[in-house]
């Protein structure tokens, strides 16, 4: 599943689903939200959203890879963080936030 993210502040921004779903769920959106097929962020839910992102990347750990381990090295290479995901989201909803305009997502379609 994919989700497009959309905004007049900034170009799109495209995520795998399963990146998205617990960005927007620490973002402050509801399982419920999350069934829809659209959702939006209004100018006013862009502060609390980008502070619960920011908290749930604040409060991750890395795995640590025993680098020596030719299975565990090759994951490493391969690690994305989540602070790694979701920076473009935090970028899109930061210029949304500064021009006081909405973020839309779409999941599926374009």
């Amino acid at each position: 599943m994919i989700f497009t993210f959309r905004s007049k502040a900034t170009g799109e921004l495209i995520m795998l689903g399963e990146h998205a779903k617990p960005l927007l769920k620490v973002a402050g959106k509801s399982d419920e939200t999350l069934q829809q097929p659209r959702g939006v962020f209004t100018p006013e839910q862009l502060a609390p959203a980008i502070a619960g992102i920011t908290r749930a990347v604040r409060g991750d750990q890395d795995p640590d890879f025993n680098e020596d381990d030719p299975v565990q090295a090759a994951q490493a290479r391969q690690y994305v963080s989540l602070k790694q995901r979701a920076q473009p989201l935090l970028d899109m909803l930061a210029k949304a936030e500064a021009k006081q305009v909405e973020v839309m997502w779409e999941i599926g379609g374009r």
